[in-house]
């Protein structure tokens, strides 16, 4: 672990880096340096993580992307954990701050939500790492943790939102980006887009809105069609899809759900002996990265092993 704490120090003095998001920017290190403290209680790490955050302020509100993967929302997620850990009330301001951004540019017109961008309005699609379910998990953290409780009716609206892009003729939430879409076997059942995804964030929303008939609707479709897909991966793969297995189990003690992942991973790791691990970028070639590649796996086999020790990456947990 020292090697690559080593490894991302030379890096950052020798890079430029002006992203901020919480999987490919800066903020993704204080999410990592949050981890480890978790892991660890080693106060450096925790030290780090808000440094980063602190050092990377002017960015962060430069920021024009407002979903998990890219924009604020994961930022949000991620700064919110640190708050949590650190009780810094200038870090639970910065929050604030950061989820304000993401209301006041958010547009609501006839059952839609869109972004304002680009002196326009650009259709906010459904999912979690781009779409509704991102940001509904986003602010939901924020109305939790923090003072801010005005405005949240729009966590209600955004899920009222998604709802309505729900296809009982696919038995999934219509992936806005295709119009191919004709069944439970062609759509897309992922962490980043479909039923895993937005299940995982409905079971987070469930203090702020009764979401239990959506999550019903997500696991079934997970259970049917979603743990033998074409990829091993976290973001859109067979292991990605388990966590929502885990989720629910961790919340209401069904070991049905676990022993179905428990019987997934093994046969996934079976198969590897023959055909090799399916990762989320190409299948002739080994990916070593977290969400497409091989740590992933291997991370959510831990997840897997001990679902209460090992925090779900997938929802930015530490």
């Amino acid at each position: 672990m020292q090697k690559i704490l080593n490894t991302i120090k030379i890096d950052l003095q020798g890079t430029n880096n002006k992203s901020s998001s919480a999987f490919n920017g800066m903020v993704s290190l204080a999410y990592l340096y949050a981890f480890l403290y978790n892991q660890t209680k080693d106060k450096d790490m925790l030290y780090q993580s808000l440094s980063i955050i602190n050092n990377c302020k002017a960015e962060i509100f430069q920021n024009t992307s407002y979903d998990i993967i890219d924009g604020l929302s994961g930022i949000l997620v991620v700064t919110l954990n640190i708050f949590e850990l650190t009780k810094d009330r200038e870090l639970e301001d910065l929050s604030i701050g950061i989820g304000i951004d993401i209301i006041k540019n958010i547009h609501i017109e006839k059952d839609r939500a869109y972004w304002k961008k680009n002196n326009g309005n650009e259709l906010i699609i459904t999912g979690f790492a781009h779409g509704l379910a991102g940001i509904s998990y986003a602010l939901g953290k924020l109305y939790r943790l923090t003072n801010y409780k005005n405005h949240i009716s729009i966590i209600e609206n955004l899920i009222k939102i998604e709802n309505n892009y729900y296809s009982d003729n696919i038995e999934n939430w219509i992936d806005l980006r295709s119009e191919e879409v004709t069944s439970l076997d062609t759509s897309p059942i992922h962490w980043c887009h479909g039923a895993t995804g937005i299940g995982l964030s409905r079971l987070k929303g469930k203090d702020i809105i009764d979401t239990s008939n959506d999550m019903a609707k997500a696991l079934r479709a997970v259970e049917k069609n979603g743990l033998y897909r074409d990829s091993d991966c976290l973001c859109h793969g067979n292991l990605g899809n388990i966590e929502l297995l885990l989720e629910v189990y961790k919340e209401n003690g069904d070991l049905n759900l676990y022993n179905k992942a428990i019987v997934r991973a093994n046969e996934i790791i079976e198969n590897q002996y023959t055909n090799g691990y399916i990762n989320g970028i190409g299948q002739e070639f080994d990916s070593s990265g977290f969400m497409l590649g091989l740590s992933g796996i291997g991370y959510e086999m831990l997840r897997i092993s001990d679902p209460s020790k090992y925090p779900s990456v997938l929802l930015l947990e530490v």
